[in-house]
C-alpha cells in the first residue's frame, strides 16, 4: 500500500471530524448532521482498502449521475428530451444494427478518416480557414 502513513492521518482526521458531527447532531437533535458524521467516519474506515475506496467512489458517481438526470428532467432540458425521444424511437434491434455498422466501419478503417482533419475542419493540413 502506498502512502500508508498519510492514509493513517486521513483516517484519524475523518474519524475525529465524524465523531464531532455525530455529537453535534445529538446535541442539536439533528439526525442529518449525525448521519453526515457517520458517513465521514465510514470514509475513515475504508482509507486503507483501495478496492473499497474505488467502489464507494463509483457508487457516489452513480448517485450523482442519477441526481443530475433528475435535475435535467425537472427542468425539461431540451438535450435530455431529444435523447429521450431518440431512445424511445429506437428499437433494441436497431441499436444493435447501428453498433454492428460502427464495428464494421472501424474494422474497415472508415472511422480513421477523421484523424486527418485539421482544426479548421478540412484535411488540407493547414488552419487557414480559422485565420479569416
Amino acid at each position: 500500500m502506498r502512502n500508508s502513513e498519510r492514509r493513517l492521518q486521513l483516517t484519524s482526521k475523518f474519524v475525529q471530524m465524524g465523531k464531532a458531527l455525530v455529537e453535534e447532531g445529538k446535541e442539536k437533535n439533528d439526525k442529518i448532521i449525525s448521519q453526515l458524521g457517520t458517513m465521514i467516519i465510514f470514509l475513515g474506515g475504508i482509507c486503507f482498502d483501495d478496492e473499497d475506496v474505488i467502489k464507494f467512489g463509483e457508487l457516489v458517481s452513480m448517485y450523482s449521475a442519477k441526481k443530475l438526470m433528475e435535475s435535467l428532467e425537472e427542468d425539461n432540458d431540451p438535450k435530455l428530451m431529444a435523447i429521450r425521444k431518440k431512445a424511445e424511437n429506437d428499437t433494441y434491434e436497431n441499436i444493435l444494427s447501428n453498433l454492428d455498422g460502427l464495428i464494421d466501419e472501424a474494422k474497415s478503417g472508415i472511422l480513421d478518416d477523421d484523424d486527418n482533419i485539421d482544426d479548421d475542419g478540412d484535411d488540407d493540413g493547414d488552419d487557414d480557414d480559422l485565420k479569416n
